[in-house]
């Protein structure tokens, strides 16, 4: 899952960089491959194309937006049957009962969970090592910002990418019923 997660996000910025159709092409492969593996993907998946969206937008490149507007049409009718089994799943989750609720522990251990954490045991290295990994990613962000380097759509998208699943899964999970997964962050390890 990781794998193509990685492949929409490296061939999103070469989307919105070169207006070649075989890029725009294997862009909708993962795209669709990355939301059929799991649905925390998908949300990703979602929050790159928009990313990729505002970059071909605000470019006024003809031939991009074309290719957008195609790209995404296919990827939304390709992953219907997904999105419909998904919403459909969500709405009778009710019946699910064996996920815990959403506290503070949960959370620090779906961030720690990928760098080592496994069961209750929270070791400090682990949550050690995600944050200097998201410091990492932020201050790539910031000097690419600072520097005026064009690159900054990797960081911004990655970190949008990986966060923006994670913070809906806790807030439906607060406001409807408990359904965060810790292990359900691992598909966007490939985003770092």
């Amino acid at each position: 899952a990781a794998f193509f997660v990685t492949g929409r996000l490296t061939y999103g910025y070469l989307c919105a960089k070169e207006p070649k159709a075989l890029i725009w092409i294997l862009y909708s492969g993962f795209l669709i491959a990355s939301s059929y593996i799991h649905y925390y993907a998908m949300t990703a998946a979602v929050i790159i194309n928009v990313m990729v969206g505002v970059m071909v937008l605000c470019g006024k490149n003809k031939t991009k937006i074309k290719y957008f507007i195609a790209s995404s049409l296919f990827v939304i009718a390709t992953c219907l049957p997904s999105l419909i089994h998904l919403l459909t799943f969500v709405s009778h989750s009710n019946m699910v009962t064996w996920i815990p609720p959403i506290t503070i522990k949960a959370l620090i251990s779906t961030f720690a969970y990928p760098f080592g954490i496994k069961l209750d045991k929270q070791p400090v290295f682990a949550i050690l090592a995600f944050l200097i990994l998201l410091i990492v990613a932020l201050w790539g962000a910031y000097r690419g910002k600072r520097t005026g380097k064009d690159n900054t759509f990797f960081q911004i998208t990655a970190i949008a990418a990986f966060f923006v699943p994670v913070l809906i899964g806790v807030i439906y999970s607060v406001l409807v019923q408990p359904a965060f997964i810790s292990r359900y962050i691992l598909p966007m390890m490939g985003l770092f």
